[in-house]
């Protein structure tokens, strides 16, 4: 449980510095929504201790990120933040580990695209994220058995 605890923490640290980057690389849109992922994190944490779905929860920030698209549209780099965070909140909401990582990894390219569209060449770290949902589903998967994946 302290694992969990700490890798929560270092996420929400993750999203607040992430926020703060894209505010100075002039995406409002993912700053804003990148505020807004802070927010749902610790939600979704809560939800998954309660074990519930909360459908009402899911709309809610699908809503937020709604209204952030269109109060900050600019153009591609808008709508490639609100595709990641929308992909990215449906996996944590409704999907279990390993589906959630699959998923997690195809949506790292259109998060990468995201950051080169802003021109945020540090965003290609991002490909040691895609690498690491590979190699966590290629672990788990060998854990689990077949009908549990």
């Amino acid at each position: 449980m302290k694992r969990k605890k700490t890798m929560l923490l270092l996420d929400l640290l993750a999203k607040i510095f992430t926020s703060i980057g894209l505010y100075f690389l002039d995406s409002l849109s993912g700053s804003y929504i990148f505020i807004a992922v802070f927010f749902m994190l610790i939600v979704a944490n809560i939800k998954e201790r309660l074990d519930k779905r909360w459908l009402a929860g899911y709309i809610f920030f699908q809503s937020i990120y709604l209204i952030i698209l269109w109060q900050t549209y600019v153009g591609i780099s808008s709508l490639l933040v609100f595709t990641t965070v929308s992909v990215t909140l449906f996996c944590i909401w409704w999907l279990p580990p390993q589906k959630m990582r699959v998923i997690g990894g195809l949506n790292c390219f259109t998060y990468l695209a995201y950051q080169i569209s802003i021109r945020n060449w540090a965003g290609l770290l991002e490909l040691f994220v895609i690498a690491s949902n590979f190699f966590a589903y290629l672990k788990y998967r060998k854990k689990q058995s077949p009908d549990k994946i």
